[in-house]
């Protein structure tokens, strides 16, 4: 394959077919393209693709929260607690399964981690059947606003 890869012509098929390397270079140019106020870290591993948000122009964490998430396991205490931590710290794991509905992360945030998770499923399949145990996917993403040693930044 060239090393110039237009992805409007490729297929899903030959998309989810292209090494890690290809994908986190795909990834990380259109990343560049649409976010010009933002500052990602893309990184890949064999199976695994780590996107970090380590600046932008927008506040990543929320100043305080005011709905408290109702999952029976934690308490608003906690989750104040949760938050606090993460802003010392500039650094948070983000589950890329509830992006919506997270109650940590500014609406503007939530927006591009959504866009970057749309983006990431261009190259991604999920043939799992969890309740037999069976996972098979073309890649893991992990997304991250900031990293444990490079704290997220607002510019």
């Amino acid at each position: 394959m060239e090393n110039k890869i237009v992805t409007a012509e490729l297929t899903q098929s030959e998309k989810i077919h292209l090494s890690m390397k290809e994908i986190a270079k795909l990834v990380r140019n259109q990343l560049k393209k649409e976010f010009l106020w933002c500052v990602f870290s893309v990184r890949k591993s064999t199976h695994s693709l780590r996107i970090s948000l380590l600046r932008a122009s927008f506040e990543a964490f929320v100043p305080e929260i005011t709905n408290m998430f109702s999952n029976g396991l934690t308490t608003k205490e906690e989750q104040v607690k949760i938050l606090e931590y993460m802003k010392e710290k500039g650094h948070s794991q983000v589950n890329h399964y509830y992006i919506k509905t997270s109650i940590f992360y500014t609406d503007e945030c939530k927006k591009v981690l959504q866009r970057v998770k749309e983006l990431t499923d261009e190259y991604n399949y999920d043939n799992s059947d969890v309740q037999s145990d069976y996972f098979d996917v073309n890649f893991y993403l992990h997304l991250h606003i900031g990293e444990w040693d490079k704290p997220f930044r607002r510019v």
